[in-house]
């Protein structure tokens, strides 16, 4: 099993700078290798790939800017401490609607105690589509 999420968590970092869609890559693989419960060990990895993939791919731009913060120039200090705060300040609008709407983000996120994930398609008996 930890073979098959390292592979799922590869293919969603890979795919995330393809221009393909890479939840639909998770679903065709996660049929293949026989995954049918994912939960949040799974979701966890998958992003965990996805931001392994980013700060690769960027890691000499964060580098440049992050080694600003302790620059002797202070304007490059300034400008490496403002890309910090950048970074902080973007991550505030999900904190602040998780703090003002918990319970009707738990509810729509969490079913059975684990966290299912957001890109799993149910097709019923009816042929209806019923997204979890």
């Amino acid at each position: 099993m930890a073979l098959n999420v390292f592979f799922l968590s590869v293919l969603q970092g890979v795919s995330e700078f393809l221009p393909i869609s890479s939840s639909g890559h998770l679903v065709i693989a996660e049929r293949l290798l026989g995954i049918s419960e994912p939960g949040l060990r799974l979701e966890i990895c998958l992003h965990l790939g996805t931001l392994v993939s980013i700060v690769l791919f960027y890691r000499k731009t964060l580098l440049s800017l992050f080694g600003k913060c302790f620059s002797k120039s202070s304007l490059a200090r300034i400008e490496g401490w403002m890309f910090v705060a950048k970074i902080v300040l973007s991550a505030l609008p999900a904190v602040l609607v998780y703090f003002l709407f918990p319970s009707q983000i738990e509810s729509v996120l969490l079913k059975n105690s684990d966290i299912q994930p957001h890109y799993h398609i149910n097709v019923d008996r009816a042929n209806n589509l019923d997204t979890m």
